[in-house]
């Protein structure tokens, strides 16, 4: 085993260990924000981003403040910017992000779909990124349908990060598998190894061919970055003052 590998084995028992432990003896663990106040509502208006501008089946990732957020960024090969993600469902002109989620919000262990703004809390992450992928709308839909399925379901998190069961799974393995099976087993996304122990890397969701980057913003820097051969017609992607 590589010395890399061994050291993302030991991470990854590290973080298997802290999710059981804060479920286990942690009832006062305090939870990932349901909401958002004067102040986080002013610091999501200063990222302006256009919630029309979004697709439904766009992938979201963000990096969330805390241990575990920053361990899982060591599993990425090749990027280490996000630690975890989602997909943008919307309902009407909101936009909504479907994602498996577990130890790091702690209020339940099944699929979530929040709003954006939720989902990138400006109180609790660092950074959020939004990706969209080269593919034809049949499976666009057959992608968002089978995520539809799984959130009806209240399929739970893997907390094994067991790429074998279905029953539960987490982020990126939860958007792999609808992939897979939306593009008739031809997915485009490669798949990491931690040993002989596959798993889902945060970068390689958006680090290949068939993935344009959309929107990123960073909270502490207050930088955002817009792909100006996206933008439509009269709509540079930012909400309007």
């Amino acid at each position: 085993m590589k010395a890399i590998d061994r050291i993302r084995q030991i991470i990854f028992i590290a973080i298997l260990g802290w999710f059981i432990y804060k479920a286990v003896t942690e009832s006062d663990f305090i939870p990932y924000p349901k909401w958002l106040t004067a102040d986080h509502v002013q610091r999501w208006k200063e990222v302006r981003l256009d919630e029309d501008w979004l697709q439904d089946g766009d992938i979201v990732l963000r990096h969330a403040r805390g241990f575990v957020s920053d361990a899982i960024l060591t599993f990425s090969t090749q990027d280490p910017q996000y630690s975890h993600s989602g997909v943008v469902k919307k309902k009407g002109n909101r936009a909504y992000v479907y994602h498996a989620t577990g130890g790091e919000e702690h209020v339940t262990n099944e699929m979530k779909w929040d709003h954006i703004s939720i989902y990138c809390h400006p109180a609790s992450i660092f950074k959020f990124g939004v990706f969209r992928w080269k593919m034809p709308d049949d499976q666009r839909d057959c992608f968002l349908n089978i995520l539809d399925r799984n959130y009806a379901m209240g399929i739970e998190f893997d907390f094994d990060f067991d790429m074998t069961t279905d029953e539960t799974q987490y982020c990126s393995e939860m958007i792999y598998k609808a992939l897979d099976t939306a593009t008739d087993f031809r997915p485009f996304i490669q798949m990491s190894y931690v040993g002989d122990k596959p798993y889902i890397a945060i970068d390689n969701l958006y680090l290949n061919e068939k993935t344009t980057p959309v929107f990123t913003y960073d909270y502490t820097s207050k930088e955002a970055w817009k792909n100006p051969e996206l933008q439509p017609p009269g709509n540079l992607g930012f909400q309007k003052n």
